[in-house]
């Protein structure tokens, strides 16, 4: 529990910094830039959860191998700075400074989720929250900056970027691993990490792909309405992004007879605490909520209890994501994120051509309802071979070892 607090404050200080820079553009941008600066955002945590899949989770499921450490680490920096070089050029075409900003903050985003999630998963949770203090110090500067000197917000940016690298060479150092960009040739398993980060990719690159197919198909207050909403009850959804890392670390290093009951805790915590969190925002959000949406707030209001069954559900797949993980289903993830994909792509739209955002909002609590009844169907599905298999292979095994005492 208390690895699990850690992670969630460390989460919550990198929520606290993508809310800082959100503000400070908007103010400073207005509603371009900020798209801009969101459509970057949405990229670098799209590699950071494909680099993650690929590299931090395998990690945590060999945590006493050195090696594995480093490897997994050098292959999530080559692929960040291969993103990093993109974003530069993109940033170079498009005469755009936040996006060349933007650049250094890929790969240090991705080294500093990296080895933070490491450090407190390892129950280094001090080491954690001390670089999530130096990177949320230089952003609060940097934003106090913008707003009260006018500093441009690319300088902002610019200090995130350092933030985030001082973070990563700190953590680094302390857990004794070295910056050096490779993809290991060598190294066992790599497959099977790479098709969870592919599953990643289509679970998650769906969603994005979702927004752009809303603002085309319908007028931009609908999809508005639908991030307000989401805003609302966007810190909430930190407990299920906590879970996830540490629920693999325990159920991979716990016995077999152990596993029902560590499954029944990482289900029970995060849907507890998202059931009581989901509350708390609707009552606060009924007294606070126009003062800080503003005129948004008619639009949200109507939006905000289906947005909030909406994280109810998503919390209540951590366990079963992560046990599947340890397993090595990736293909059952993926037949799972490919079914949620073409309802994300098609249904939502539909809906929300033909109802607006209530329509869209309903539906996308439907298709995380569809995927996560599908994602535990799917463990108790092969847990049920599994164990047959297992009992059926019994009695050969004890007849074989009584014919050799014979």
């Amino acid at each position: 529990m208390i690895r699990f607090a850690g992670l969630i404050a460390s989460n919550a200080a990198s929520s606290i910094v993508a809310m800082l820079l959100t503000i400070v553009i908007g103010r400073q941008g207005g509603p371009a830039l900020l798209g801009v600066f969101s459509v970057c955002f949405a990229a670098m945590a799209f590699i950071d959860l494909f680099a993650r899949e690929i590299g931090v989770n395998r990690a945590l499921l060999h945590a006493s191998n050195a090696t594995i450490r480093q490897q997994a680490f050098s292959r999530a920096l080559l692929v960040s700075l291969s993103v990093a070089v993109l974003v530069a050029g993109a940033g170079w075409v498009m005469s755009a400074p936040i996006v060349l900003a933007m650049s250094p903050v890929v790969p240090g985003y991705v080294c500093y989720n990296y080895l933070r999630l490491w450090a407190v998963s390892d129950g280094q949770i001090r080491k954690g929250l001390t670089a999530d203090v130096v990177q949320l110090t230089l952003v609060c500067g940097g934003s106090a900056a913008a707003i009260v000197g006018n500093v441009p917000v690319v300088w902002v940016v610019l200090c995130w970027a350092a933030g985030l690298w001082l973070s990563a060479v700190m953590l680094a150092y302390q857990v004794r691993l070295r910056f050096i960009p490779r993809w290991p040739a060598s190294e066992q398993g790599v497959a099977t990490g790479t098709h969870f980060g592919v599953q990643v990719l289509i679970g998650n690159g769906s969603v994005h792909v979702m927004t752009f197919i809303l603002a085309a198909v319908t007028h931009t207050a609908v999809l508005g309405a639908i991030r307000g909403a989401s805003t609302v009850f966007g810190p909430i959804n930190l407990i299920s992004t906590s879970v996830s890392t540490l629920a693999i670390r325990q159920i991979a290093d716990g016995k077999e007879e152990d596993r029902a009951k560590h499954m029944l805790y990482w289900f029970a915590v995060p849907t507890g605490l998202a059931l009581l969190l989901v509350g708390a925002m609707l009552v606060l959000s009924v007294f606070f909520g126009e003062l800080i949406l503003g005129r948004s707030w008619d639009a949200v209001q109507p939006l905000l209890i289906w947005a909030g069954l909406d994280v109810i559900v998503v919390a209540t797949m951590s366990a079963v994501h992560a046990v599947h993980r340890v397993d090595g289903r990736a293909r059952e993830l993926m037949r799972i994120s490919v079914i949620g994909a073409v309802a994300r792509l098609t249904v939502v739209p539909a809906l929300a051509w033909s109802m607006g955002a209530q329509g869209a909002i309903i539906a996308i609590l439907v298709v995380s309802i569809v995927v996560s009844l599908g994602t535990w169907m799917s463990y108790w599905g092969y847990r049920k071979q599994d164990q047959a298999q297992a009992r059926s292979t019994q009695p050969r095994e004890e007849g074989a070892a009584d014919a050799g005492q014979r």
